[in-house]
């Protein structure tokens, strides 16, 4: 490239080089940098990229262009610009339906290299999708209504509702070996395997969209959340069982903390992450309930008096869902405290800031009226 000074590289190229620089300056958690400084440096990488990319994200449809669409999305969920990460997810949806991405069969016509890339590149965009449904607490539906058959590295068949899950024909899991030695694509299956559980309860307790007014009774819900409980649950134990990544059902605690071995972070690492979105899943599963129990106690104040009593307004399953609710709450509360109060390398084991954030404004506002409704019996 300094040979041709440049001249011979694709401004698309140099453009998703930049995002990817920009989104790992702002999100770079060793050493003291502050975060002001952090977004400086970043909006240096990000100005280069929009001058290269800017103008033809909206004319030209290529590979690389949906990458720097998706990876700028991610971006912009961690700046005060948040509200332009569904309008970039959007150019990116419509590039990647143009090129054909979603579509085996077109996949096939490329050289196997370039039909992988091919497919992960259309893996992010529902994927994607579903995380900003999720850390935005955003009403919009999705837009992946139709069962997506995709073709793994062995040439068998998986389907899942609305995306694919792939799994390379490279990534054999050894359950024998410690977490950190296993395939680094371990975590991407466990990921990928949590957001099937996730759209599948988007798709069964919100039909596709949380902002639909539904009039579900008690007893056509029930069975609903049962099904996606199972699927949590059986998630969480292949997780904790069969691949050895420990999973923070409890309050993580600075005693916790103290006593992990630095040698195993990425396993450290795994286990949190994984144990936050497994709470927020288990959360956005018991939601309705939650939402149902707070509008019969909005009248318990002025009932104190004739005897109200908040466990009989509902049945005992939906106040065990209640209990889940406020159980994962602090238990995500808990886990953002202890590692952002840490001042050792634990710190780098929470990811993300922005998610952080989302996870922390949220939920405390789910114990908030916990608490107070509690008091109010």
């Amino acid at each position: 490239m300094r040979k041709d000074n440049f001249t011979r590289v694709r401004r698309t190229w140099l453009g998703l080089l930049n995002i990817v620089l920009a989104i790992a300056t702002s999100l770079r958690s060793e050493g003291d940098l502050p975060a002001g400084k952090r977004i400086q440096e970043s909006d240096i990488y990000i100005q280069r990229a929009n001058g290269l990319c800017d103008r033809d994200s909206k004319r030209n449809a290529s590979l690389e262009m949906v990458q720097y669409l998706l990876i700028l999305g991610q971006y912009l969920q961690g700046t005060q610009k948040s509200v332009l990460a569904w309008t970039t997810h959007g150019l990116a949806i419509s590039a990647a339906f143009q090129l054909g991405l979603h579509s085996p069969e077109a996949n096939r016509r490329f050289s196997s290299l370039e039909g992988e890339i091919r497919k992960r590149t259309w893996h992010g965009c529902p994927l994607i999708h579903v995380i900003y449904q999720n850390t935005q607490y955003d009403i919009r539906p999705t837009m992946y209504y139709s069962r997506i058959i995709c073709e793994t590295g062995d040439a068998s068949q998986r389907y899942a509702s609305g995306w694919l899950v792939l799994l390379p024909r490279q990534c054999k899991l050894n359950y024998s070996a410690p977490v950190w030695a296993v395939n680094p694509c371990l975590y991407g299956v466990l990921e990928r395997k949590l957001y099937v559980v996730m759209f599948n309860v988007l798709d069964s307790c919100y039909c596709q969209n949380p902002g639909f007014d539904q009039s579900f009774s008690t007893a056509s819900i029930v069975p609903q959340i049962l099904e996606g409980e199972r699927q949590l649950e059986e998630w969480y134990a292949q997780t904790e069982s069969e691949l050895g990544i420990r999973l923070w059902h409890e309050l993580l605690l600075a005693e916790d903390l103290a006593k992990m071995d630095q040698q195993s972070t990425i396993c450290h690492l795994f286990g949190i992450v994984l144990s936050v979105r497994y709470h927020n899943l288990r959360i956005l599963l018991y939601h309705e309930f939650l939402e149902s129990f707070l509008g019969s106690c909005s009248h318990g104040p002025a009932q104190s008096t004739a005897g109200f009593s908040w466990r009989s307004l509902i049945t005992q399953i939906e106040f065990t869902g209640v209990q889940n609710c406020i159980e994962s709450a602090k238990s995500i509360i808990s886990t953002v405290h202890t590692i952002t109060s840490s001042i050792g390398w634990q710190r780098g084991l929470l990811g993300a800031w922005n998610y952080s954030l989302y996870y922390i404004e949220f939920f405390s506002r789910v114990v908030n009226v916990w608490n107070f409704i509690s008091h109010l019996s």
